[in-house]
């Protein structure tokens, strides 16, 4: 077993080829596991932290009672799930790109990219620092084209950097610029499409009678793993071969 330290470096290092290098992951560099464990452990931290950030939340009293830990623990599931669905769906967008690329290489590849989940918190806190809230203190919210609900602003920040380096990843795996165009419009769309869902899981929740925010959390979660069952069994079939060759440049 390697120590925790050697396992955070590596992690940074991976992190640090994700935003510099991609070409540079080869894949088989951690386990699922400590993959899956990772982002699940950076969506639980994102949402535990962003209570001190959001005006939704900031001026409640700090308690660590059911709802706050069951938001933590949905952050957790929402990123794992989120992590396995983008593994899935990338590798099945570059298929149809005709780039076909072995799937632990490109599953690392998403990983590399998995310090995005946490983003939103330093940079909300660079725009906390700068100004930029609303009334009562909170990080400003922003509408954008096509989406039917505010996004915090560090959300959006963050999902254009996300944009920049998935076509930066995409370019380094030989996709010419009619590929990158369609990723440009596939990845936002992506992250439209897996929060819209979950809003309509809420929505639904509220329906049935079930109004209570802990219990949008505990549907939440189980919608999360449900997702995440579904892109694991699609995950086995990509990863045993089913159309997938060799990376490229590997």
């Amino acid at each position: 077993m390697k120590p925790p330290s050697r396992a955070f470096l590596r992690v940074l290092w991976c992190w640090w080829c994700g935003v510099r290098d991609p070409k540079r992951i080869r894949g088989n560099e951690f386990s699922t596991g400590f993959m899956l464990a990772v982002m699940f452990y950076l969506g639980f931290l994102y949402n535990t932290f962003h209570y001190f950030l959001y005006p939704g939340y900031i001026r409640e009293q700090f308690f660590a009672g059911s709802k706050f830990w069951l938001h933590s623990f949905y952050g957790g599931t929402s990123s794992l799930s989120s992590f396995l669905m983008a593994g899935v769906g990338g590798c099945l967008g570059l298929r149809l790109l005709g780039k076909k690329i072995n799937y632990p290489r490109w599953e690392t590849m998403i990983f590399s990219l998995g310090f995005l989940t946490i983003l939103p918190l330093p940079v909300g806190a660079l725009l906390v620092l700068a100004g930029f809230t609303t009334p009562l203190g909170g990080v400003a919210f922003w509408y954008l084209p096509f989406f039917p609900k505010p996004l915090a602003a560090p959300v959006v920040v963050t999902l254009v950097v996300g944009i920049l380096l998935f076509l930066r990843l995409f370019r380094s795996l030989g996709l010419g610029w009619g590929g990158l165009v369609v990723m440009m419009l596939a990845v936002p769309s992506f992250y439209f499409l897996l929060e819209g869902t979950y809003r309509a899981v809420e929505r639904a929740t509220i329906s049935l009678g079930l109004p209570s925010l802990e219990a949008q959390y505990v549907m939440g979660i189980m919608w999360g793993l449900f997702q995440g069952l579904l892109a694991w069994v699609a995950r086995g079939w990509l990863s045993r071969g089913h159309g997938s060759v060799r990376g490229v440049g590997g």
